[in-house]
């Protein structure tokens, strides 16, 4: 995946800069629909559009990605992103089977919130690393 440091060509600029702007969004979106729901507690379709404003940035995250994975010209590159993206998307999929499992069998708790994106980005950074330390070359040393 995209490192610091390195040199980056266009497609990698513009996921960047793209993906700065969705995050901000995200941010700007989260704390604002946050503040609104404390403050004003919404019902209804109220409540649902204040949910649905920082889902977006999210889907925004999406279409950032897959852009990039469009644009990207390495064949490397493009396959370290879609290795890192599949062992999240397994490591989402782990702990929700596992949740499920739980409360079939009688659990009647929930996970904190957010706890999916927490390992979705945990699992892709961790794989990214793993990598990046697994795929060095003689001269990186």
């Amino acid at each position: 995946m995209l490192c610091f440091g390195d040199r980056k060509n266009a497609a990698q600029q513009r996921y960047l800069r793209g993906g700065l702007g969705v995050m901000i969004s995200y941010f700007g979106f989260f704390f604002g629909s946050a503040g609104m729901a404390h403050r004003f507690h919404p019902q209804g379709w109220h409540l649902s559009l204040a949910a649905l404003l920082p889902s977006l940035s999210i889907v925004g995250m999406f279409y950032i990605t897959a852009r990039y994975l469009r644009e990207e010209k390495d064949e490397y590159q493009r396959d370290m992103v879609v290795r890192c993206l599949l062992w999240g998307i397994a490591a989402v999929m782990t702990v929700e089977m596992f949740t499920s499992f739980r409360r079939t069998f009688g659990w009647t708790g929930s996970l904190p919130p957010f706890t999916d994106w927490f390992v979705l980005c945990g699992s892709v950074l961790i794989a990214k690393f793993s990598y990046k330390f697994t795929n060095r070359i003689a001269d990186d040393e």
